[in-house]
């Protein structure tokens, strides 16, 4: 069962300073911004989608984005969280470009979720300032390739793209078992796995 979300008890207050200056085109104070007050960026768009009902919607949901994005300083996250399902997302000349992609009922996904955290600071100090022309062009080409699988459908191909090299055999340090649980998942069956951003969650 999944467990409900528990919000720190001045995230509201927070995300609500945060909320109203958009709406008004006013810049955040800087004492609001989420940094330690938030548990992770889910956190802060559920925050900020739930008080932007509650204000009868004056922000759209690319504004939300937009202003998710400007706090964590890309919308990695703040794409899927906001719109669902696969989202092809990334900042240009200032501003959020974002698509979705469907994922169907009929695939699973599993998490496994070790016992202790991976800070993101220190996973994001373990990977090298410079990489391989080899490794960069292998990383862009499987990432074109997965979006093109998975608007053809073509699932059973995702799996044979999900190979890695500029971030997962370096933060592997921090999650020492996950090529272990990532063979053991495709051994009972899973197309694929995946370190879930910089860890300690995987994803199958």
């Amino acid at each position: 069962m999944p467990q409900s979300r528990q919000f720190r008890p001045d995230a509201a207050p927070r995300a609500l300073r945060l909320a109203l200056p958009a709406v008004d085109q006013r810049p955040a104070p800087r004492d609001a911004l989420p940094g330690e007050f938030f548990g992770d960026i889910g956190e802060l768009d559920e925050l900020l989608a739930g008080l932007n009902r509650l204000l009868g919607k004056p922000l759209r949901k690319s504004d939300l984005l937009d202003l998710v994005s400007s706090l964590e300083g890309h919308p990695d996250n703040a794409a899927p969280a906001l719109h669902g399902g696969m989202a092809v997302s990334g900042t240009v000349d200032g501003k959020v470009f974002s698509w979705r992609v469907d994922v169907p009922r009929k695939l699973k996904f599993v998490a496994v979720v070790p016992s202790y955290e991976v800070e993101t600071r220190r996973a994001r100090a373990l990977l090298p300032a410079q990489v391989s022309l080899v490794d960069a062009t292998h990383n862009v080409n499987r990432s074109s390739l997965i979006v093109a699988a998975m608007l053809a459908g073509d699932y059973e191909r995702v799996g044979m793209l999900l190979e890695d090299r500029l971030h997962q055999p370096y933060r592997a340090k921090l999650v020492p078992q996950l090529f272990p649980a990532l063979n053991a998942a495709r051994l009972a069956g899973a197309i694929g796995g995946w370190l879930s951003g910089s860890g300690s969650t995987v994803m199958a």
